[in-house]
């Protein structure tokens, strides 16, 4: 199979394939030799931070189609976006504690607030509102996560919300745009635990 990239020959994909890096030797045109100027390159953290209102910490590597979780022990992952102002993410939050509790052992539930600047106070006012319990992330890097997430999700910067991804031993099996019915998230946790077993 052939794989030709935007702006590259075929010699030039051949080369990279093959894990080999081309340099070139151009010199300036005049005779006179310039410096090259060069910005500070900002260094693209692979892990990034997600923090709960009750302190608990961890971190979320996302990266093509799969993910990395530090701390989490289940092999099933449901990662969310979502926004406290977000009416179908708040009505999602009730069943997915419900979810959380129910699967305890198999499934770990992550919500990543995106676009919200919601204090620690209010998350909490918010989750008590909507019975929450399983790990809602207020973290500088959730908005990060989440261009990340939609990357991987072949979306684009601006999605709809919430956008749930879910994994299954760090492989992306699933990704649901918009509320999710209690069913249906039961029947994928249900046939995922089939497949990790």
């Amino acid at each position: 199979m052939m794989m030709v990239s935007c702006g590259k020959s075929e010699k030039e994909n051949s080369t990279a394939e093959s894990g080999t890096k081309r340099i070139s030797h151009s010199r300036p045109i005049s005779g006179e030799r310039k410096r090259e100027v060069t910005a500070p390159v900002k260094r693209v953290k692979r892990f990034l931070t997600i923090r709960d209102i009750d302190g608990r910490r961890t971190e979320i590597s996302i990266a093509r189609k799969g993910a990395v979780f530090k701390k989490i022990t289940q092999p099933i992952v449901v990662l969310s976006i979502m926004a406290s102002w977000c009416p179908p993410c708040r009505a999602m939050l009730p069943y997915m504690s419900e979810l959380q509790k129910s699967y305890a052992k198999s499934v770990f539930f992550i919500g990543i607030l995106a676009n919200d600047r919601i204090d620690d106070e209010e998350l909490r006012e918010l989750m008590v509102k909507y019975d929450t319990t399983f790990f809602i992330s207020n973290s500088e890097d959730n908005d990060e996560i989440a261009v990340r997430a939609a990357r991987i999700a072949g979306r684009e910067r601006n999605f709809p919300m919430p956008l749930t991804l879910i994994f299954a031993r760090g492989t992306m099996k699933y990704q649901i745009s918009g509320a999710i019915p209690y069913e249906m998230l039961e029947n994928i946790i249900n046939q995922l635990q089939r497949e990790v077993r």
